[in-house]
């Protein structure tokens, strides 16, 4: 368990200050003309930006707003004869995610047992859409890795992956974390819907304990060393394809999103290797710090965002320093 520290990193300094700080600086380096934070915002343009530079991520089926469907992949049927999973374009936190079951014959379940045929799923993402003011996005529901099956409740697992831009320009992983749905949510896995989450050795891929967010509201997990749900062990478990993990995101930043100081990435590990989900322009720090017990000013990570954080200002207040509006 830890306890807080003046070391310890707050929403209120990287989301309300330095990630925007080192967004407008970037990091003391030029600022390019076209910025690519639109594709970090946007899941179905994060899809498509990652296809252009052929790195491995979920592909998107269709995209909806505005009641109307804007864009979609497949031939034939609108929807695939597969297992979907429906998420906002834009969304946080795994808010407003579905997952549906294929049944065959044009008919899908929804996780609270509800059955819908094609027309009917389209026309219900069509309302939601007009509802929360928010494009959806349709993609396949993928399957976790065989040999992590036993670390879920039925949601996809992802581990949550830290890079940062180092004193060598280039980008560095500093910390991981593992993410595991738990209980009565098998949609998402994320820690502020209930999940649990553990320490994930970035040399090794080994996991240390996982815990939740409880002992900040109340009675819950706490730390274990297996799966609640399941028993399957957890501490001392190796990830598979931790190498090809540490390599897809340090290529994804240093390609794709090199115009951002700091990203943290959720990555899916499938039997056929890692997925990109969505890259964090702003990645909460509660994670990494809840489940690595200790705080990130004194690690590699608060290392380096002071560095960047450094060169921004001198950037800032260079006379010849570009500035984004």
């Amino acid at each position: 368990m830890t306890t807080a520290s003046g070391d310890d990193l707050h929403r209120f300094e990287t989301k309300r200050f330095a990630y925007a700080f080192l967004r407008r600086y970037n990091g003391g380096e030029p600022v390019p003309a076209a910025r690519s934070t639109e594709y970090l915002s946007n899941k179905a343009l994060f899809t498509e930006r990652c296809r252009h530079y052929q790195l491995p991520a979920i592909p998107v089926l269709m995209v909806l707003k505005d009641g109307e469907i804007a864009r979609y992949e497949t031939t034939g049927p609108l929807l695939p004869p597969t297992d979907l999973f429906i998420k906002m374009m834009r969304g946080t936190g795994g808010r407003g995610a579905e997952r549906w079951a294929h049944l065959g014959g044009g008919c899908y379940r929804g996780a609270q047992g509800h059955v819908l045929g094609e027309e009917a799923l389209i026309a219900r993402v069509r309302v939601m859409t007009l509802t929360c003011r928010k494009g959806y996005i349709v993609q396949p529901r993928l399957v976790n890795h065989r040999d992590i099956r036993d670390l879920s409740n039925g949601a996809l697992t992802t581990v949550r992956v830290m890079t940062c831009r180092n004193e060598r320009g280039e980008y560095e992983v500093t910390s991981a974390a593992f993410r595991m749905a738990q209980g009565d949510n098998t949609v998402v896995d994320n820690f502020h819907a209930g999940g649990i989450l553990a320490k994930v050795d970035i040399q090794t891929g080994e996991l240390g304990r996982a815990t939740d967010g409880a002992l900040a509201l109340g009675p819950g997990t706490g730390w274990c060393e297996r799966h609640p749900d399941t028993g399957g062990q957890i501490l001392g478990r190796r990830l598979p394809f931790w190498p090809e993990i540490l390599d897809l995101v340090r290529r994804a930043h240093a390609t794709a999103f090199s115009d951002h100081v700091v990203i943290g990435w959720d990555v899916a590990i499938l039997d056929d290797g890692p997925r990109l989900v969505e890259g964090n322009k702003g990645p909460d720090l509660d994670l990494v710090q809840r489940s690595h017990g200790e705080p990130l000013g004194n690690a590699r990570f608060g290392e380096l965002l002071a560095y960047n954080l450094r060169r921004s200002l001198e950037a800032k207040y260079s006379s010849a320093a570009p500035l984004l509006p």
